[in-house]
């Protein structure tokens, strides 16, 4: 009789399935290459101490590459003995996410790759003068990479096969690993701007294969870019932005497709390399970094060459409503929502960052839906400061901190819970890369912008190319009028993109979503979809009447859809409060005054595990909660306990989060 094999790693909305278990994914990073071996043992102790069932490490390729081809896997130096490493976590009962690359940043020289590969032109991004495209980063600058270069993709394919096949016998159940990440932060290594890069032979050949794919013959194409073309071989992409009228965007818009396309395949083609060489059974994982407002790649496209996409945090306490925006943009396009890195200190040259930044921005990405973290770093090493974990796993204060959160996420069992949002605000991609084609700020990318604080659509030039408004600013404007209603009348919601599953969200009652002259086919097939389910869907200023090319096309009207115009708050205000009692709106715990947040979640009974209290502002307040009747609850990190009947009365210090566990749940 044969015995069944157990499945392999799977993920789910709560984390990890193995086998009859749920693991959360909550990790730690612990670089054994940056710490003598003796200390590994200690330190991957005290990471599992802290709550963490998950060690993550980079496998850094410049590191372990000898010379070409030839690998160091501790055979002269310990440290580097990435089996012993693997094998200690699992005799520690440890699971282990594991990032070979090819780019892994981590503040190493080069991002971790080999200099002999960054200074080989053949490598090398180039930019439209034909140049190398230079990264002014510490500890050193370098030449960027294309992800199109042939060459590139040989040499990096090579190491992913080498160091895959080394561990691949490590994989769960016959080891401890259990999660793979494909790549890192696919930002154009962050020479992102729209003209800035990549103008490699191999990625203008890739650019005009497909317009070739897109447009199959140059008399169609010519007549969409309004010039006679003999040979898509001859198409040259553009390296500024020179339009003057929305027909003539096409080329514009194709180029900024491309850019998405480049990193899109090229994660693509790394992933195939890790499945190939031993990796099959593993989910994969990619993070996309901070900026992803102004990024060439979206989520959703990333999210179609792994298993699931996240985003990494690094936020000070100053950033908490960033931090909402961000999370709630990740729920609405992953699940599980996961932060690969969650800031937990910095490296030197980043702006300083205390203990309590940390804290408040890891508690209020849990508020808004974060399901899983890799805390980055756990265990502190050279170029980074404030780790729970000294270099030799020694405890700091902070991990008393991270203790505590850890054991009310497990006491509550967050990584299970749900944040009901009936409500979705749509990022319109055809929009966003709009934005992207008329930034011009140069090398200050939209995702720079995004990074700041600043709507990245703040760079975009004020043209409204014969459009009755600049789409490519009235889009972003109109989206946040419609967050700020939408919080001032304490409705939960999250962001989707254009590209975005809405089937993945059957809570969902109604998608806002901004619509012009022009919009994008496929985007308007969602939402015709999602009303005939029976959902609401409120686009506007106006019925599209160009498609995603400029070109003439007859948009039908949504059934069980509203035309709408919001020129301003007040209107975002009057159709939010409409929304709110025509479809009978969720507006669970509100909670004032302005700007605090509140946001619950409850289990799989419907029944209310945990409160959470979020203010961004500056200034101490009482924060006053209205409540369903009598409840009890205590604050998980300061162990307060609170009591209201009708209404729940909080302090609230400036720029802090509070997690509220109610006793016993509630209805």
């Amino acid at each position: 009789m044969s015995i069944p094999r157990p499945a392999a790693p799977r993920l789910c909305s709560s984390g990890l399935q193995l086998g009859e278990k749920v693991v959360p994914l909550y990790c730690g990073a612990v670089h054994y290459f940056r710490l003598k071996r003796a200390m590994w043992r200690k330190a991957l102790e005290e990471t599992k101490a802290l709550g963490l069932p998950i060690v993550e490490t980079y496998v850094p390729w410049g590191i372990h590459e000898l010379s070409e081809g030839q690998y160091d896997f501790g055979q002269n130096n310990p440290a580097l003995d990435l089996l012993g490493f693997l094998d200690l976590a699992h005799e520690l009962g440890l699971y282990v996410f594991i990032r070979p690359g090819p780019n892994v940043n981590a503040e190493l020289a080069y991002f971790g790759l080999p200099r002999r590969v960054v200074m080989d032109p053949r490598s090398q991004a180039d930019s439209p003068h034909g140049e190398s495209v230079p990264l002014p980063v510490p500890p050193r600058a370098f030449p960027v990479p294309s992800y199109a270069s042939r060459h590139f993709r040989d040499e990096a394919n090579r190491w992913l096969r080498a160091a895959t096949e080394l561990v691949a016998s490590r994989v769960w159940p016959n080891g401890p690993i259990v999660l793979a990440q494909v790549d890192n932060e696919a930002a154009l290594y962050f020479r992102d701007a729209p003209y800035d890069s990549d103008y490699h032979a191999d990625s203008l050949s890739d650019f005009r294969a497909g317009l070739r794919a897109r447009y199959g013959d140059t008399s169609t194409i010519s007549e969409v870019y309004r010039t006679p073309i003999e040979s898509f071989d001859s198409v040259q992409p553009p390296t500024r932005f020179n339009a003057t009228s929305g027909r003539e965007l096409p080329p514009y818009l194709d180029w900024m497709d491309h850019q998405q396309n480049l990193l899109v395949n090229g994660v693509a083609a790394f992933a195939d390399t890790i499945k190939q060489a031993g990796f099959a059974s593993l989910p994969l994982v990619h993070n996309l970094p901070m900026g992803e407002g102004g990024l060439p790649a979206s989520l959703s496209a990333i999210g179609t060459t792994v298993d699931l996409v996240g985003l990494d945090y690094y936020h000070g306490r100053d950033g908490l409503e960033a931090v909402r925006k961000r999370t709630q943009r990740l729920v609405g396009c992953a699940t599980p929502a996961f932060a690969p890195e969650l800031g937990v200190g910095a490296p030197p040259w980043f702006p300083l960052r205390k203990d309590g930044d940390s804290g408040a921005a890891a508690l209020t990405a849990c508020a808004f839906g974060l399901r899983g973290f890799n805390l980055y770093m756990t265990v502190d090493r050279d170029r980074w400061y404030g780790a729970p974990l000294d270099a030799d796993g020694s405890p700091r204060p902070l991990a008393k901190n991270v203790k505590r959160l850890m054991a009310a996420l497990e006491r509550t069992e967050h990584h299970a819970l749900r944040r009901k949002a009936q409500v979705a605000l749509c990022i319109p991609t055809e929009y966003v890369r709009l934005s992207r084609a008329m930034h011009a700020l140069g090398a200050l990318t939209p995702s720079a912008l995004d990074v700041s604080g600043i709507p990245p659509t703040s760079g975009c030039r004020n043209h409204p190319l014969g459009f009755e408004r600049p789409i490519q600013l009235a889009w972003h404007a109109l989206l946040m009028r419609l967050d700020e209603a939408l919080c001032d009348e304490h409705v939960p919601f999250v962001y989707v993109e254009g590209e975005s599953d809405l089937d993945a969200h059957p809570e969902l009652k109604v998608v806002i979503a901004p619509t012009y002259e022009l919009a994008d086919r496929a985007r308007w097939e969602r939402l015709a979809r999602f009303a005939q389910r029976g959902g609401k869907v409120i686009y506007g200023p106006r019925l599209p009447e160009l498609d995603e090319r400029v070109a003439p096309h007859a948009f039908a009207a949504i059934p069980n859809a509203e035309l709408t115009r919001i020129d301003n708050v007040t209107d975002a205000k009057a159709l939010v409060r409409a929304l709110v009692t025509d479809l009978q709106l969720d507006r669970p715990f509100p909670v004032e005054p302005q700007p605090l947040r509140s946001t619950v979640h409850v289990d799989a009974e419907g029944r209310t595990r945990v409160l959470f209290l979020v203010h961004p502002g500056p200034n101490d307040v009482t924060a006053e909660v209205r409540v369903p009747g009598r409840i009890a609850c205590v604050d998980a990190m300061t162990d307060e306990r609170f009591e209201g009947d009708g209404t729940l009365l909080v302090p609230m210090r400036g720029r802090l989060c509070r997690m509220l566990i109610l006793d016993g749940g509630a209805a």
